[in-house]
């Protein structure tokens, strides 16, 4: 599935043209989360024993240490990560590393992260993430007002949630700027009470 949204509505300013070719931001830094590192103040500078242990080491930096930067997260063989489960207001890449993508399982929580008016950008590739459970849109992703989104090679399983998009809920505000939404190669597998078992 290659799939790319770019659509406008009588109460938007003209959207972006944008497909699956679009260029990504490029990041001002990369900071990295994997199996051999540990969770400490000064750790995600490089890969190994340098490493954040965890996802949320990282999103719990403060604003000016994240916005605009890239996260490489390595898959951590016959285990997953836990979600962090972070509202974010800040420009970011979650970006899976390896053969093999990294797995979030959120434990019947979530969602993995929801990101807020205030981020530029947000782009998520190579992931698989598990049993997400949100009360209202988005089981795993909630994605609300960012100009540019990328989701692209993502496993959303076993999630739910009590509002549309299942696995996945990007939407705007009538008076968002010009948007552009990017999704490919997308899985779905999950449930919700409105619209949209995959994403909406």
């Amino acid at each position: 599935l290659v799939v790319a949204v770019s659509t406008a509505s009588s109460s938007w300013t003209a959207l972006a043209p944008c497909s699956d070719h679009t260029p990504l931001p490029v990041p001002s830094r990369t900071w990295h989360v994997g199996p051999q590192g540990a969770d400490t103040p000064a750790c995600g500078s490089a890969a190994g024993a340098s490493a954040c242990r965890t996802l949320a080491a990282v999103l719990h930096r403060p604003a000016h240490d994240i916005n605009g930067t890239s996260i490489a997260i390595e898959a951590t063989p016959g285990l997953a990560y836990a979600c962090p489960q972070i509202e974010l207001n800040v420009s970011v890449q979650l970006l899976g590393v390896g053969a093999e993508a990294p797995v979030f399982d959120c434990s019947g929580k979530g969602p993995l992260v929801s990101v807020r008016r205030g981020a530029a950008y947000f782009v998520a590739q190579h992931l698989q993430v598990r049993r997400c459970t949100s009360h209202g849109d988005g089981g795993c992703l909630r994605i609300l007002d960012t100009p540019f989104v990328a989701l692209q090679n993502l496993s959303i399983s076993h999630a739910t949630c009590s509002g549309s998009g299942g696995g996945i809920a990007v939407a705007y505000a009538n008076h968002t700027r010009d948007s552009c939404v990017v999704l490919s190669s997308l899985s779905f597998s999950n449930t919700t009470a409105h619209a949209g078992s995959g994403g909406a």
